[in-house]
């Protein structure tokens, strides 16, 4: 113990004598003849800096004069400042760019482009963008190794577009279909336009990004009238998610995206004017739709047992909320609608989007205008509401049998020769 307070003195002690040699050395060193002239020279500079500059603010004119004469007079050394100006400046930028580029981490730019983007689309293309985009970052962090994007070039665009083409495997196991591709590839080409405007990629590497061409295939047949009556009649009447399920099918069938209709709140649903209002559907656009006198009845009902769903969260002000009292999810709805036509014993895979082309080609059939269906569904142009009429043959037979003038004659010409 003696030891260890004897070290303790000694070592505060020898602190205190080498603090006082250092202030001794320092004061000895600057009362140096030669280390006194330095001190005064730094001043005077300095000083003489600080004059010049004072003066050159007061006579700029006087000095621009003068430089714009000598460098009319001199014209070879003109070329040579500038010329050393130009270098000086791009050594600066290239300097800049190359610490832009240490800097800038995928991920980093990443999270920037989907804030980016927040602003241009949707909450839906926002999360698809944010999936994919994630695959991705796995793909680089399992395969490539890189960190940053300055080292993201046409191998590696080809090495992905290669993998999602060719290797990559769904849940199931099996090699992508054309629509996972394209929600793959889409988000990197903007994602690669984002970085080469913003200065991090010098060449445009989306022309490197091969999509496959979509395979024209045999159109779904669609339901008739009965088939979809007996689709709409299978929820449970008698329970309130039978009743709210009922009343989501009949919007549907009203003309509906599924987005439109999960986000819908209770104040734009007016049932004494029998209408919808959408506000900032796809696109940003507003629109009114009318509903059936079905649907009203269905609404009402629902209703009067939607409180029953509203839980301690609070209401969310939806019309159609989930048994925990939140927003129903998109894959909810698809896996409802599969479920009600294997129940009505239809062998169709029904999507939500089936039922907006079911409306606009029952509408059609029974004489509904193309123009009210374009404003009905929410299209900028008639050639989009084209694609979703599906005339059933019956229909076609009959309105050809009814319009053509030959079937309107009558034959003449006896029994049919051999």
């Amino acid at each position: 113990m003696r030891d260890k307070e004897k070290a303790k003195n000694y070592n505060a002690l020898y602190r205190k004598q080498h603090w006082f040699a250092i202030k001794l050395k320092n004061q000895i060193y600057r009362s140096l003849s030669h280390v006194k002239e330095r001190r005064r020279e730094y001043n005077r500079t300095s000083q003489r800096k600080a004059y010049f500059k004072k003066y050159y603010h007061e006579h700029k004119a006087y000095f621009r004069k003068n430089a714009a004469e000598w460098l009319k007079n001199n014209p070879e050394k003109r070329k040579l400042s500038i010329k050393k100006y130009t270098e000086k400046i791009k050594k600066r930028r290239a300097l800049r760019r190359a610490k832009l580029h240490r800097r800038a981490k995928i991920k980093r730019v990443l999270q920037e482009f989907l804030e980016y983007s927040t602003s241009r689309f949707s909450e839906e293309t926002i999360r698809l963008y944010k999936m994919n985009l994630g695959r991705l970052v796995r793909f680089i962090e399992e395969k490539d190794k890189i960190r940053f994007v300055e080292e993201i070039n046409r191998d590696f665009t080809s090495r992905y577009v290669n993998y999602v083409n060719c290797e990559e495997v769904n849940k199931i196991g099996a090699l992508l279909g054309q629509p996972e591709k394209e929600a793959r590839l889409y988000p990197l080409k903007s994602f690669l336009r984002f970085c080469q405007r913003k200065g991090f990629i010098k060449k445009d590497l989306r022309k490197f990004i091969f999509i496959p061409p979509r395979e024209k295939k045999v159109q779904k047949r669609l339901l008739t009238p009965d088939e979809m009556q007996r689709f709409l009649n299978t929820p449970d009447k008698y329970t309130v998610l039978g009743i709210r399920d009922r009343a989501m099918l009949e919007l549907l069938y009203s003309g509906l995206r599924a987005e439109e209709l999960l986000s819908l709140n209770i104040k734009n649903v007016d049932l004494v004017d029998n209408r919808l209002t959408i506000l900032a559907g796809k696109g940003d656009k507003d629109r009114i739709v009318p509903m059936t006198s079905l649907a009203i009845y269905w609404i009402q009902r629902w209703l009067n047992r939607r409180q029953e769903f509203i839980k301690r969260h609070g209401d969310p002000g939806l019309l159609f909320i989930s048994v925990n009292g939140r927003r129903i999810e998109r894959k909810s709805l698809s896996l409802l609608i599969k479920k009600y036509a294997k129940r009505a014993n239809i062998d169709l895979d029904i999507s939500p989007h089936d039922l907006r082309r079911i409306t606009a080609t029952h509408l059609a059939e029974n004489g509904a205008p193309v123009r009210l269906i374009q404003a009905l569904l929410g299209h900028t142009t008639l050639k989009v509401t084209t694609k979703y009429l599906r005339l059933s043959n019956e229909k076609i037979k009959a309105e050809y049998k009814k319009s053509h003038p030959a079937n309107r004659r009558k034959l003449h010409y006896g029994a049919i020769p051999r």
